[in-house]
């Protein structure tokens, strides 16, 4: 029998955690990269660590194991109290138009959201992923997140360009520095209170994930096998 509840809510959560890890192993095989990344397990009340913080630890976990080239983590967002107000106006939808009503992503009766972003460099292997989940749950909504630009700080006035400086050098006004572009991403918003959402479980998002790779490796191996097939037709192999 457990000591107490805190214990006990500890080890169900492991559990859970622990299974979807074996989960994960039995579908990929990818042993080595999930040693490389770890895996987080454990409930808020025993460990001291959030819930959001766990998941976010076993979201960069599937990433790695699946293509080391994604990346991501997952938020837990209040609808006002997350430190900028009114944080959902910063997401766009897939048509590039701003998101300008709460009521366009979730009824009524909700208070926060994960929100889960997945991000890479290399834009045609988002995209795959992205169409790969789109193809298997048709009413996914994807986001980009771009916060409204905020005004900039006043600056002291410059010197005028030309006063003399140290020897033999002058001083001229900064130049802009050109804003750099953000790494490609989408959003996914995970409603795990009320369902209002497509994805209402953090294990979903890691299955879609998991599925989109496996069809991408079973794709992968056809071509491969075409290709062989077609090189002994042509070479009189047997």
């Amino acid at each position: 029998m457990l000591a107490d509840s805190e214990l006990g809510y500890h080890v169900w959560a492991s559990f859970q955690h622990l299974w979807y890890a074996r989960r994960l192993l039995l579908r990929t095989g990818q042993i080595e990269r999930f040693e490389e990344a770890g895996w987080a397990f454990g409930e808020e009340s025993y460990t001291g660590v959030p819930d959001h913080q766990v998941y976010a630890e076993q979201l960069a976990t599937v990433l790695h194991v699946l293509e080391p080239a994604l990346t991501g983590d997952l938020e837990f967002v209040y609808y006002l109290n997350d430190g900028r107000e009114d944080w959902w106006r910063g997401l766009r939808r897939e048509d590039g138009g701003r998101v300008e009503d709460l009521e366009e992503l979730f009824g009524e009766g909700d208070d926060w959201v994960y929100a889960a972003t997945i991000r890479s460099r290399d834009a045609g292997l988002l995209a795959a992923y992205r169409e790969g989940m789109r193809k298997l749950r048709p009413n996914l909504e994807f986001f980009t997140d771009d916060p409204e630009p905020q005004p900039e700080p006043e600056r002291p006035p410059i010197r005028p360009a030309g006063r003399l400086a140290e020897a033999g050098t002058f001083a001229h006004p900064p130049a802009n520095e050109e804003r750099i572009p953000p790494t490609p991403h989408f959003v996914l918003l995970l409603d795990l209170a009320n369902g209002n959402t497509e994805l209402d479980d953090v294990y979903e998002l890691f299955d879609l994930l998991l599925s989109v790779w496996e069809g991408r490796r079973r794709s992968g191996t056809r071509r491969k096998q075409r290709r062989t097939t077609f090189a002994r037709k042509r070479t009189g192999r047997r």
